[in-house]
């Protein structure tokens, strides 16, 4: 979910659910969308109710365009944000850099209140968003690429780097497992372990953004104080979704819980120089 200095919380169970275990086949869409915010498919219909008040749905707009001006991305860019939710990463970059947006998400409510954004702040000039599959773009030319907690890492890569010119950049938003803190599950995502795997395609890791463990603390108290109380609402007003409303709620205080341990969210600035096909199985990953 997306706010500025606020932890990525989709990350976070994206980089959990790939620890444990990661699906061979390739899932439904809807199971896509409902996994990409850690909830039960049957709450589709009510998201935009569920995710009320909430514009930046766990990301860090503030952050990610400082990332991308760090980069060089600048008026003359062309970005595409895949999995952009309500589109509040592409309006700042649009807002602050000029730059223009391509923004894709898979979930109709979301992409709808990202259109409207748009129109109300007279952006859409230089802010597109389509409802589409990301599985569905497999290449294109653009100055950045970039995937805020949609997906575990390897799997971003897979999605982003065909996206992104020769010296252009891909920014990916996922936890990296602290081993200062406690030993790494063998499936976690260590900063060595991204590094190998970014070097593995001769492409360069220019930055990583982490978020204080204070900082996570505080912020994700207060989102999930906000999500309980639509949580809440929903619940009196369709009694048929209690079960899978609390199954969420409980996701997410899941999610707080391990954010105190040793997964640390981050924010991942690469640029793309190789020449490898990123779609061949990556050096050190077991998810690719």
């Amino acid at each position: 979910m997306r706010g500025q200095g606020l932890p990525n919380r989709k990350a976070t169970r994206r980089s959990i659910a790939a620890a444990r275990s990661a699906p061979k086949d390739a899932p439904s869409l809807s199971v896509s969308v409902a996994s990409s915010v850690d909830a039960p498919v049957r709450l589709i219909p009510v998201f935009a109710e569920l995710f009320a008040g909430l514009e930046a749905l766990g990301s860090r707009p503030g952050e990610i365009v400082r990332a991308l001006r760090q980069a060089g991305i600048e008026r003359a860019s062309r970005v595409i944000d895949m999995g952009c939710g309500k589109g509040a990463v592409a309006l700042a970059a649009a807002t602050k850099l000029g730059c223009r947006v391509q923004g894709i998400d898979a979930c109709r409510a979301f992409i709808d209140e990202a259109r409207r954004t748009a129109r109300a702040r007279e952006l859409t000039g230089l802010c597109r968003f389509r409802c589409a599959d990301l599985r569905s773009l497999r290449s294109g030319r653009y100055d950045a690429a970039l995937m805020i907690g949609v997906l575990p890492f390897a799997q971003a890569i897979h999605v982003l780097r065909p996206l992104v010119r020769r010296g252009g950049v891909y920014l990916i938003e996922d936890c990296w497992w602290d081993e200062r803190i406690a030993p790494a599950p063998r499936a976690a995502w260590t900063r060595e372990r991204a590094a190998g795997v970014i070097g593995s395609l001769g492409d360069e890791l220019t930055a990583v953004r982490t978020s204080t463990p204070s900082t996570v603390r505080r912020l994700n108290g207060a989102l999930y104080r906000r999500l309980e109380i639509n949580a809440r609402r929903l619940m009196r007003l369709h009694v048929g979704l209690r079960a899978d409303l609390r199954v969420f709620l409980a996701r997410q205080r899941e999610a707080n819980r391990l954010l105190e341990s040793a997964l640390r969210p981050a924010i991942w600035t690469v640029r793309r120089s190789g020449l490898l096909d990123s779609t061949r199985p990556l050096k050190g990953s077991d998810s690719a």
